[in-house]
């Protein structure tokens, strides 16, 4: 009896000093969290309505502070969303120490400065959106090396330059990719090709230069790419006209040569926007424009393609278009400035 008093004693210890270690490790991660949100704090030099200032306390809970979720279970930092705040400074490398970070939204503020290499290490991250900043610099390769989760990477109109990482592929459930208005130059990398998952691709308005890739192609899911206002040279690859989700396509504004092919639209259903404008393409106008039923938008630059289309095939479409045009613009203008 005496013995089995013993080993209830020697349990019940052990289960306390277990929750106390559980306890005390919690405490410590999540200190982990709250010092690197308070790091980038101490980067921010300009808080116009001070609401960091006042409400990133140290004296209050991190998981209460405006603009930071946590996950019911661990209690650790998910989501951090400080966008539109106003904020003008630099990230700090200690943001990679948010372990459990899903979603990063830093948007339409005013961070300049490089990203830090230390976010490879958030591999729960699924959305990271620093679009409408000052962001600078190459963007590290060695980002996209450890981020397996990554759904959404959303750079749009920051000051980026250099090339883009071919590790972008190592993000396999990559679906939106906005690089748009920024400085980026040298090719567009041929492994955007192996992320299969891609929905929307937006590479515009940048200094990108040389062909595009047909691996592209293989984007079965696409449904946006972009590539307008760059240096590319080339014909645009067959292989994306048989992207049958294809909604929306602009090439405009480089320098393409070539023709589109008679049969374009034997495999683009869901084509609403088509825009291949001031490039130096030439030949006539495909005669299987008019199986393009959901057309909206057409920009093809008349003087550098022959009129040689027959009406009898698409007078009718040209009518839809310009009758459907008002109707849509607000929102293709809306999606491609996202």
């Amino acid at each position: 009896m005496e013995k089995l008093h013993s080993l209830c004693v020697f349990l019940a210890l052990l289960v306390h000093c277990l929750t106390l270690s559980f306890v005390e490790a919690g405490v410590t991660k999540i200190s982990t969290d709250k010092q690197a949100l308070l790091a980038l704090k101490a980067r921010i030099s300009h808080d116009p309505s001070k609401l960091l200032g006042i409400n990133w306390s140290t004296s209050s809970s991190v998981c209460e502070w405006i603009g930071i979720r946590c996950g019911f279970r661990h209690h650790r930092v998910t989501a951090l969303n400080i966008s539109h705040l106003g904020l003008t400074g630099t990230l700090p490398s200690q943001l990679g120490n948010l372990s459990f970070l899903a979603t990063i939204d830093i948007k339409n503020n005013s961070f300049y400065g490089s990203l830090p290499e230390e976010l490879t290490q958030l591999r729960r991250l699924k959305y990271l959106s620093f679009s409408y900043n000052r962001l600078s610099g190459e963007l590290p390769a060695s980002i996209f090396d450890n981020l397996p989760n990554l759904q959404s990477v959303n750079l749009h109109e920051n000051m980026f330059q250099g090339k883009i990482p071919s590790t972008l592929s190592k993000c396999q459930i990559l679906q939106y990719l906005y690089l748009s208005f920024n400085y980026f130059t040298r090719a567009i990398p041929k492994e955007i090709g192996n992320l299969t998952q891609l929905k929307w691709v937006y590479l515009g308005s940048n200094k990108l230069q040389g062909e595009i890739p047909k691996e592209l192609g293989n984007l079965a899911e696409v449904e946006i790419l972009s590539f307008s206002n760059n240096s590319l040279i080339g014909t645009i690859p067959s292989l994306l006209f048989n992207l049958s989700s294809l909604i929306y396509t602009d090439f405009s504004n480089n320098s393409l040569i070539g023709s589109l092919p008679d049969n374009m639209c034997q495999y683009l259903p869901n084509l609403e926007g088509l825009y291949v404008s001031h490039n130096q393409l030439t030949g006539p106008i495909p005669n299987s424009l008019g199986q393009c039923t959901m057309l909206r938008f057409v920009s093809l630059e008349m003087k550098q393609i022959q009129r040689t289309y027959s009406k009898r095939n698409w007078e009718l479409d040209i009518n839809q278009l310009s009758i459907s045009w008002l109707e849509q613009i607000e929102r293709w203008d809306t999606i491609r400035n996202w």
